[in-house]
């Protein structure tokens, strides 16, 4: 039996380093990144990412090693319905991405939909939805809001990653910790480089593809934003603590979650976050809950019934893979409605 599943359950869900940030949610790319896509009020059907600039050209024929050979992608047959695929990806970017495998390819050109957590061609009314959750109050600053040792801990590890807590003096505490991860990221992010949904989104609308997504944004920031200031403060310090000591360690915050997504082995994604969500404080649990149990189930019940609704249409649903593997996961839930599950491999290498 796998680590995670043999995880005490009041530790098995936290937000620890929140490296899970870049499996689950799309809050901080879209927060961070400029508006690299963008929308039409009156007809959004387009995604522009400017790819050749970014990262080269990303039509992705499968032969050129790029280090992403072993996609999360899933096919799935269920009861009087066309089959579908699900694919998990990651909301950032990565070099790794340049060339997408066969496998994912062939799943994206047999899909009539392809959705997303969130539809992303309207990213700048996102990120002003994101934005007051992000800063606060005009006069207000961030070291009235932590304890002193917490603030202390903050400076010491941007001190490390020769940073200043100055960039962070007017968010909030809430988004100081989502945010702390992603610091080696920001560069590329400034760049304009596509996560994986984009690019995903992208090539399915070069093909004519219907494009959306199963959540609303605000339904996203709920999960994400609704704990009280003494459990963001806790589980602000207990993050600060897990990445000085991943620092000590010679590691970025996510260094072991990048290499276990590029492995394509689903225990050793298992087994990366177990390790990294030891020792959780009750606030990150209760988190967690929210960001990865409750969304699953209302993911499987959207699927179940667009599905339903339109049975002959092929779907193809690309959320954050943490979403497609564990006990409590989308896969196993429409396992459990019916639906056979099959893990499809890239041949091309």
């Amino acid at each position: 039996m796998n680590r995670l599943l043999n995880t005490p359950p009041h530790t098995r869900w936290s937000t620890s380093s929140l490296s899970w940030a870049l499996l689950t949610l799309t809050l901080s790319a879209l927060s961070l990144a400029p508006h690299t896509l963008s929308a039409r009020p009156k007809a959004p059907k387009a995604l522009t990412i400017d790819l050749e600039r970014a990262q080269g050209k990303a039509e992705g024929t499968a032969g050129e090693a790029s280090g992403y050979e072993r996609p999360f992608v899933w096919r799935l047959s269920c009861p009087a319905r066309a089959p579908l695929h699900l694919v998990g990806t990651m909301h950032v970017p990565d070099d790794r991405f340049k060339r997408l495998p066969k496998v994912l390819l062939e799943a994206i050109s047999e899909s009539d939909a392809v959705y997303g957590e969130l539809d992303l061609r309207d990213k700048e009314r996102m990120s002003a939805a994101i934005m007051p959750h992000l800063m606060l109050p005009s006069g207000q600053q961030l070291k009235e809001r932590l304890p002193a040792k917490t603030y202390e801990l903050l400076e010491r590890y941007l001190q490390r990653k020769g940073s200043s807590v100055v960039m962070f003096s007017s968010m909030k505490p809430a988004a100081v910790e989502i945010m702390l991860p992603m610091l080696e990221l920001m560069p590329l992010m400034a760049q304009g480089l596509p996560g994986l949904d984009e690019l995903i989104l992208k090539r399915a609308q070069e093909l004519g593809k219907e494009v959306g997504g199963v959540e609303t944004i605000d339904e996203q920031l709920k999960a994400m934003f609704s704990n009280s200031d003494k459990e963001v403060v806790e589980s602000l310090t207990h993050t600060l603590k897990r990445l000085n000591e991943l620092l000590n360690q010679g590691k970025s915050a996510h260094d072991d979650l990048f290499q276990a997504f590029f492995s394509g082995d689903e225990k050793q994604i298992e087994a990366t976050i177990a390790d990294e969500l030891k020792d959780a404080p009750p606030s990150q649990v209760k988190t967690m809950r929210r960001l990865l149990n409750k969304r699953n189930e209302v993911m499987a019940e959207r699927i179940l019934r667009y599905t339903k609704d339109h049975p002959k249409r092929r779907y193809l649903f690309a959320f954050g893979v943490a979403h497609f593997i564990g006990k409590e996961s989308v896969t196993n839930a429409l396992v459990s409605a019916g639906c056979k599950a099959t893990r499809l491999l890239s041949t091309a290498h």
